[in-house]
């Protein structure tokens, strides 16, 4: 698993957007207007992807046992649905992706406390 961060307007839907199609996994948000946005600006890119789905439906599908795979926009998202109040994560997990301006996102890790 990878997670990308970078700053708003800064290309992470759009990175998603590409690996779906590449990947054909389907785009996973928080809610169905941001599914439709997403359709729209994949359209918009001349993309063909998977109908973007909401969290909600991917819970139905795991309930179902169903084994798809997902791209998450907006994971802090979920972390908050999930009342999640702290999280870690392995720095290799943690890709930055170049922002608008083609500089690299800052990503802070802490190497030690």
């Amino acid at each position: 698993m990878d997670i990308y961060v970078g700053g708003r307007q800064s290309g992470k839907t759009a990175l998603l957007i590409k690996k779906s199609a590449d990947t054909r996994a389907t785009i996973a948000v928080p809610t169905y207007r941001i599914a439709q946005h997403i359709k729209e600006k994949a359209q918009d890119m001349h993309v063909d992807i998977p109908e973007p789905v909401t969290f909600t439906q991917v819970l139905r599908s795991y309930q179902r046992n169903e084994s798809k795979r997902y791209l998450i926009d907006e994971l802090q998202t979920v972390l908050d649905l999930l009342n999640v109040d702290c999280a870690t994560v392995n720095k290799e997990a943690v890709k930055p992706i170049p922002n608008h301006r083609g500089n690299r996102a800052k990503i802070y890790i802490i190497d030690e406390l």
